[in-house]
């Protein structure tokens, strides 16, 4: 993540993939895939969790993100 990582989730349905919350940005580790994909954030990341298909991100601005995956 090129530095501290604030939060860490996992998906019960994909065992291969994780999602790390990193300054701004969310990045998705999918051990299939050579690199991660990234997802930028119009503010600092502090949390990530997973809700089936959602990966749902918030941080010091205070507003939610949901994104499908």
């Amino acid at each position: 993540t090129n530095g501290l990582a604030h939060s860490v989730c996992g998906m019960k349905n994909d065992v291969n993939s994780i999602f790390a919350a990193s300054g701004d940005k969310i990045y998705w580790i999918d051990t299939r895939r050579k690199t991660p994909i990234t997802v930028s954030s119009e503010s600092q990341t502090t949390a990530v969790t997973c809700w089936n298909d959602y990966i749902i991100y918030g941080g010091y601005d205070g507003y939610l993100n949901i994104m499908d995956r």
